[in-house]
């Protein structure tokens, strides 16, 4: 009786750390930078210099309209998409 519990007590702990490192590894597979390429501008897009915090460089592009009081839009797109 007393090698079980002693084998549970070493396996336990052993299975809670690796339980732990799969999640941090799932969860910085889910979250890492995909980089894509941008295709070339529209003949009427321009694209504006943005750098986040982290001095990544974020892709945007900006449509300007004829009328002064149009509305601004701003899309966003999840992780590896692309703004093309």
């Amino acid at each position: 009786m007393h090698r079980w519990i002693s084998r549970v007590a070493i396996a336990i702990p052993i299975l809670t750390f690796a339980c732990i490192l799969a999640i941090l590894g799932v969860g910085q597979l889910a979250t890492r930078a995909t980089p894509s390429d941008v295709g070339k501008l529209a003949s009427n897009e321009q694209e504006i210099p943005l750098t986040a915090g982290d001095d990544v460089r974020i892709a945007t592009s900006f449509f300007p309209v004829a009328k002064k009081d149009a509305p601004v839009i701003l899309m966003l797109h999840g992780n590896g998409a692309s703004r093309a």
